[in-house]
């Protein structure tokens, strides 16, 4: 009795394991609920790169999934187009939807308990209407890219907690910026 069953040879041990779809659509998960979050809640990635890299990912993976459902085998060969396409979206939407990345002008307040809180005011440019948004924010600094941002008061704010610095850090580089709000 002859079977096609090839024995393995010892040199197969050697060979990376390669990703599959469980590992991807993990990876999918992780990087979307990193970008849900920092759209609809109090998480704030500062940096537009990062950004568009978290926005980027899931993106590129569920067209490559769709790509692979409608057109299967032949959709490996239009990766680098596919790619191209939601990198061209992404930028295109950065570009008309952006208004700019929040930027501290002023750190009001510091925390007596926390060194990585503080009370900011930021500005930001507006990137089809001239001029500045403003607001005052207390913001913790999770990592060097991700803060945890709140509005708050700053009439309702109880000083025992709090140091107040009034240091100008002008991260706009505004010339001639020494105003400091009477907030």
């Amino acid at each position: 009795m002859t079977s096609n069953h090839q024995p393995q040879s010892p040199n197969n041990n050697n060979r990376r394991p390669r990703m599959g779809f469980l590992h991807w659509f993990l990876v999918f998960l992780l990087f979307m609920a990193v970008a849900l979050l920092d759209k609809f809640s109090s998480v704030y990635i500062n940096t537009m790169y990062v950004k568009l890299i978290v926005w980027l990912v899931p993106l590129t993976l569920l067209s490559f999934w769709l790509g692979w459902i409608l057109f299967g085998y032949r959709s490996v060969r239009l990766r680098p187009v596919i790619f191209l396409g939601v990198l061209l979206l992404c930028w295109g939407n950065a570009f008309l939807r952006w208004g700019a990345d929040w930027k501290t002008q002023n750190i009001l307040y510091e925390s007596l308990s926390n060194p990585k809180l503080a009370i900011e005011y930021q500005m930001r440019g507006d990137r089809f209407s001239f001029g500045y948004k403003e607001r005052i924010v207390k913001r913790e600094k999770i990592m060097p890219f991700v803060d945890y941002i709140n509005d708050i008061d700053t009439s309702a704010l109880q000083h025992s907690a709090w140091r107040r610095v009034d240091r100008v850090v002008n991260e706009l580089r505004l010339k001639d910026y020494q105003d400091i709000p009477s907030y």
